[in-house]
């Protein structure tokens, strides 16, 4: 399970256990109330979720950050970022190489003229 940033207060239970989960900073009452029971809840105030994919993929109402329809998970940025500079790389050295290559083949067509 990935973990997401709370944007907004998330009610979620596993296993009949609610807990409220609220964005780091937000003020609120120690106890709540549930909404759908209407009994004390426990509350999270990391700003922090652990969801599933199926889970998060409920969540379209802004209570965690969406990329391109699809949940974000926390450090999924860095990890995209850390793929395009990879894959960059990788596709400079190629571009490199057939340069190389290239000069390569002129110099040796220079050569058979003469």
């Amino acid at each position: 399970m990935a973990k997401y940033l709370v944007l907004r207060p998330i009610e979620h239970g596993v296993g009949g256990e609610s807990k409220l989960y609220l964005p780091k900073g937000l003020a609120g009452p120690e106890k709540p109330f549930s909404g759908s029971k209407g009994e004390p809840i426990a509350v999270d105030r990391s700003g922090i979720i652990e969801l599933s994919d199926e889970a998060a993929g409920k969540l379209q109402q802004g209570q965690i950050p969406l990329y391109l329809g699809k949940p974000d998970p926390i450090g999924a940025p860095e990890a995209r970022a850390k793929l395009a500079a990879k894959n960059q790389a990788e596709q400079d050295a190629a571009v490199k190489a057939e340069q190389e290559e290239l000069e390569e083949f002129r110099a040796w067509k220079e050569k058979k003229k003469k």
